[in-house]
C-alpha cells in the first residue's frame, strides 16, 4: 500500500516540523525519533485500512439493523395498497416513491419496477431482485417476502393473506435471530473473560512475586512450561470461539 500525494506531503511536513522541535534535545531523543517515525510511516497505511474496515463494518451493521426494522413496514404499505384495490406492481411503484426506505430496499424496488417497465414479467422482475447478492443478513428476510409475493401472484392466491403470513413468519424469524445474538454475545463475553484470566493472573503474580514469573524466562524447564501453557491457552481460546460461534 502506497501513500497518496497529499499524505506524503503531510508526512514530510510533520517529520520536518517535529524534527525542528527536538533539535535542542539531546542526541538520544533524536535517535529515538529518527528510528520511530519511519516505522510509524510504514504502518500508517495498514492502520488506515484497519480504520476504514472498522467504519465499514459499523456502517454495515447499521444498514442491517435498519433493513430488518423496515421489512414489516414494507409489508404493511403493500397490504394497504392492495386492500385499496391497487395492483401489486403499481403498489410497489407507490411504495418505492416514499423516502423512508434504506438503500437496500430502494435498490430492490427500483430493480423490480424498472425491469417490469422494460417488458419483463412481474415474476421475472422479482426473481431478478432475489438473485442479487448482498452481504446483509436481512436480505434473506426480504427475499422470503419477495418469494411469497412471486408464488402468490403466480398461483393467483390471496396476496393480502400471503403478505400477512409472511410478515408474521418474518417477525418471528427476526425475533429468534436477535435472541440468539444476545445469547451468543453473553457467551462470547464469558469466553473472553475466561481467556484473559491466565494473562491477568500472570501479571498479578509478577507484581506480587516477580521471581515466580522470571523462572519461566531464565530456566529451560520454565521456558518449556511457558511455551506449553501458551499453546494450551491458544487452543483453549480456539475451542471457546468454536463453541460460541453460531452459523
Amino acid at each position: 500500500m502506497n501513500l497518496t500525494t497529499n499524505e506524503f506531503y503531510l508526512t514530510a511536513i510533520l517529520f520536518i516540523s517535529n524534527f525542528m522541535l527536538i533539535l535542542q534535545k539531546n542526541i538520544d531523543i533524536k535517535k529515538i525519533y529518527l528510528a520511530i517515525f519511519p516505522i510509524l510511516t510504514i504502518f500508517y497505511p495498514y492502520a488506515k485500512k484497519f480504520y476504514i474496515h472498522i467504519l465499514s463494518t459499523l456502517k454495515l451493521k447499521q444498514e442491517e439493523k435498519r433493513l430488518i426494522s423496515e421489512i414489516p413496514t414494507l409489508i404493511d404499505f403493500l397490504s394497504a395498497y392492495l386492500k385499496a384495490g391497487v395492483q401489486i406492481s403499481e403498489a410497489m411503484t407507490l411504495v418505492a416513491q416514499k423516502s423512508l426506505w434504506s438503500p437496500t430496499i430502494k435498490r430492490i424496488l427500483f430493480i423490480i419496477i424498472s425491469s417490469y417497465q422494460q417488458g419483463m414479467s412481474f415474476q421475472e422482475s422479482i426473481k431478478k431482485a432475489i438473485d442479487i447478492r448482498s452481504s446483509l443478513l436481512g436480505k434473506r428476510h426480504l427475499n422470503y417476502v419477495l418469494n411469497a409475493i412471486q408464488l402468490s401472484h403466480q398461483n393467483g392466491s390471496n396476496l393480502i393473506r400471503t403478505l400477512n403470513q409472511a410478515k408474521e413468519k418474518t417477525k418471528s424469524s427476526i425475533f429468534i435471530e436477535q435472541k440468539i445474538k444476545v445469547l451468543t454475545a453473553q457467551m462470547q463475553l464469558q469466553a473472553t473473560i475466561i481467556s484473559c484470566v491466565p494473562i491477568i493472573l500472570f501479571l498479578i503474580i509478577y507484581y506480587i512475586s516477580p521471581s515466580h514469573i522470571t523462572f519461566f524466562f531464565h530456566n529451560k524447564i520454565g521456558n518449556i512450561l511457558f511455551i506449553l501453557s501458551l499453546i494450551l491457552n491458544i487452543i483453549g481460546i480456539f475451542f471457546l470461539k468454536r463453541i460460541t460461534k453460531i452459523e
